[in-house]
């Protein structure tokens, strides 16, 4: 990574386990995005580096980790896709890989979760007509013109799509994300 101010391996406790990451910081960073694998690819992927990629080289630092054991991800109803807030948002709706690699996993029922900003990325892919959902206060206006049926509520779950406004809402946006991930009627539909 050119200019990276620090690249490193971390390791993130999430109780009895360690999840594994790597944390880049460019100079000048100015947010980090958060990517939790656990979507059929690790934070090794060459898909999932192109798109921190582009994250890093417009000052915004990237934080990859994986959710899944080996064992896990091999299981193909685990894979799931989760949208972050802050910046990346904005700028990865731009990439048109991106784009259709939300829609592909959206279209074929497997999970897709955004909060904040993350549904704009959701409303460049022509997602949410008719959909219930929720994001970030200065993102709704955007959200109903696309079709969404926009709800002011900390998480609304709509079929395979969960959503929640802001960061003070991630324990119920993560309590509904890990509902459904490990519902057995999610799993038997990803199947």
């Amino acid at each position: 990574m050119i200019g990276a101010l620090s690249e490193q391996e971390v390791s993130i406790p999430a109780g009895s386990i360690l999840l594994e990451g790597n944390l880049v910081l460019p100079r000048s960073c100015r947010a980090v995005v958060i990517f939790g694998h656990g979507s059929g690819s690790s934070r090794h992927s060459p898909r999932n580096r192109f798109v921190a990629g582009i994250l890093q080289e417009a000052g915004i630092g990237t934080l990859l980790f994986d959710l899944l054991s080996a064992g896990e991800d091999a299981v193909y109803a685990n894979r799931f896709l989760v949208l972050p807030d802050g910046l990346a948002p904005e700028t990865v709706r731009k990439e048109p890989k991106a784009v259709e690699l939300v829609r592909d996993f959206f279209m074929t029922g497997k999970a897709v979760a955004a909060i904040c900003h993350g549904p704009q990325i959701l409303i460049t892919a022509g997602l949410l007509k008719g959909r219930r959902a929720t994001c970030y206060r200065t993102v709704a206006v955007e959200l109903k013109a696309a079709g969404a049926l926009y709800e002011d509520k900390e998480v609304v779950v709509d079929g395979n799509l969960i959503t929640s406004r802001r960061p003070s809402d991630l324990p119920a946006f993560m309590r509904e994300t890990m509902k459904m991930i490990h519902s057995a009627a999610y799993k038997a539909k990803a199947a």
